[in-house]
């Protein structure tokens, strides 16, 4: 049974060694091979091939972990009373996840997006069109355009923040500091 629990654990170990290596290498290159990620996870081609049946199989557990980070960054972030302060704070956080895992976004983009991938999106997309529907009720949040415009707005910006520290036109502090800003702009009433 002992050696049961050994062989779970080493196996999980694995897996996770080999999701992190993909996140690295796919930072870098968005078409990275699964010879360059198990070269960077230390691991061979049937070990890759033991916990994943092919790249895409991959790309979508890398796709289902980001989301399930970028859920529980979600969930860290403190309810204002204001749907707007809310989603300046989800801004303000969010961004660095977004560049963390902009390549994983790009090979997403690159292949055939799953259910499971557009499910786990489309919960995140909706809390935050949530919140904005909450702001438009109470009137701190612009109603002359759609929640669902004002959330593709919003991840617009986190993603050119990301964009932009990663090419070194911004700095992280920058970032930081503007993000919220920009986002209060674009969604506050007029």
């Amino acid at each position: 049974m002992e050696s049961s629990k050994n062989t779970r654990a080493d196996a999980l170990r694995t897996r996770a060694v080999i999701l992190e290596a993909a996140v690295g290498c796919l930072g870098a290159d968005p078409m990275a091979s699964v010879a360059e990620i198990t070269k960077a996870a230390g691991v061979g081609r049937v070990t890759f091939y033991g916990h994943f049946g092919s790249r895409d199989e991959l790309i979508e557990a890398v796709s289902a972990q980001v989301m399930r980070e970028v859920e529980e960054n979600l969930k860290t972030v403190s309810r204002d009373p204001s749907a707007l302060r809310t989603l300046e704070l989800i801004a303000e956080s969010s961004w660095k996840l977004i560049d963390r895992f902009h390549g994983v976004v790009a090979a997403m983009a690159r292949g055939a997006e799953s259910a499971s991938s557009r499910e786990h999106h489309g919960h995140v997309l909706g809390n935050v069109r949530t919140l904005i529907s909450e702001g438009q009720a109470s009137g701190e949040i612009r109603s002359d355009q759609s929640p669902d415009w004002l959330a593709s707005c919003l991840y617009s910006i986190l993603h050119n923040a990301a964009a932009e520290t990663r090419a070194g036109r911004l700095s992280d502090d920058e970032a930081t500091r503007e993000v919220p800003v920009t986002v209060r702009a674009i969604l506050r009433v007029q």
